[in-house]
């Protein structure tokens, strides 16, 4: 299970959540060679059962998943073979097989099933193989939603659940630098 892709020069960033062992060392495995930056951004101290990680979902052996023009089904994803039924929050890694977006990039968002979010969770370009972390609310039935806006096969492998003292919301955008103007100062030449 990969938790980041990358080709040559590029600059990738993910999250992900791992099991620390009690001599609390993590191993970072690179197949082929990169500079690596890990930065710790919480943890949890208990109510998270950690498992596998657990593929519940493979459509490579199906059908790809969603629509050029964002219309298409969301994919069902039933976790109650992995999850017991006093699992509040889901964690999982999530990969875009081979994508293809209209007409440049799409996105993926993983939520409740229900009336889609436009925000996205990952975002690929045609071709791109792009895993990443999340961590969504179980809703009572167990089955949470993958929207693709675009066309890509899709793999969910289920790294652990939590069953108390978590508190998920329904992703909400906060801020929007495109609405007003781009952030940042633009490199200089050469750099």
């Amino acid at each position: 299970v990969s938790s980041l892709n990358f080709r040559s020069g590029d600059t990738v960033a993910n999250a992900v959540v791992v099991p620390v062992p009690a001599d609390r060392v993590v191993c970072v495995f690179v197949y082929g060679v990169a500079d690596v930056l890990v930065d710790v951004t919480g943890y949890v101290t208990d109510g998270f059962t950690r498992v596998g990680p657990l593929r519940v979902v493979d459509t490579r052996a199906s059908s790809p998943v969603g629509a050029a023009d964002g219309s298409g089904v969301p994919l069902r994803v039933d976790l109650s073979s992995v999850v017991p039924a006093d699992a509040v929050a889901v964690a999982a890694n999530v990969t875009v097989v081979l994508g293809s977006a209209p007409p440049e990039r799409g996105f993926v968002t993983e939520c409740e099933c229900g009336a889609r979010p436009e925000q996205s969770q990952t975002n690929f370009r045609p071709g791109d193989t792009v895993p990443h972390a999340v961590v969504v609310p179980v809703p009572a039935d167990r089955v949470a939603c993958v929207f693709v806006y675009g066309v890509a096969d899709v793999l969910v492998h289920v790294t652990g659940y939590r069953t108390d003292g978590s508190t998920t919301v329904a992703p909400v955008r906060v801020a929007d630098s495109a609405a007003v103007s781009p952030v940042g100062v633009p490199r200089a030449a050469g750099i």
